[in-house]
């Protein structure tokens, strides 16, 4: 689903409360698919950098000033040894040379696992679950929000509701 930057209202009934342009990719199945699984349930970090780096090629030169990643929970962190989301918006920093700030939003609660939940659950399930990181001010920058995988929207939403706040 694509809003443009400047248009009133999406066709769809989203606001502007959320995130302006969502763009993927790729669909969740083949390469994409096998690659953020591996990376995320597999262990294999160094897929990140080129998730990153594709991410990355679809820029343009000033479309962004930022980059910040979705938070992995600290569990879901210390089992993996790190966040997914995190990395691949390091890789897409390191290879645009746009700023990136993968930890400038966090937690402010506990939040359940996404996974069974349908939209509705999703959505409440995340709804005030993050904020802006103290001391990081993104005022008047243009934010590429990274995550690994788009399925209801919801955690993007929320994420763009945080960025949007502070």
């Amino acid at each position: 689903r694509f809003l443009n930057p400047g248009g009133s209202a999406c066709q769809l009934g989203h606001d502007m409360s959320e995130p302006s342009i969502v763009h993927a990719l790729g669909a969740f199945d083949g390469a994409f698919g096998v690659m953020v699984h591996a990376l995320k349930y597999d262990g294999f970090r160094d897929l990140a950098k080129p998730l990153g780096t594709l991410l990355a090629g679809t820029l343009y030169d000033g479309q962004i000033d930022v980059i910040v990643a979705v938070p992995t929970s600290a569990r879901k962190k210390r089992k993996r040894g790190f966040g997914h989301a995190e990395e691949i918006a390091s890789a897409c920093g390191q290879e645009t040379r746009v700023r990136s700030i993968p930890d400038a939003l966090r937690f402010t609660r506990a939040v359940a696992d996404q996974t069974k939940l349908n939209a509705a659950q999703r959505k409440a399930n995340l709804r005030g679950a993050f904020a802006v990181r103290d001391g990081i001010s993104l005022d008047g920058s243009r934010v590429l929000i990274v995550d690994d995988v788009l399925t209801t929207g919801a955690t993007m939403c929320e994420a763009a509701r945080a960025i949007k706040a502070a």
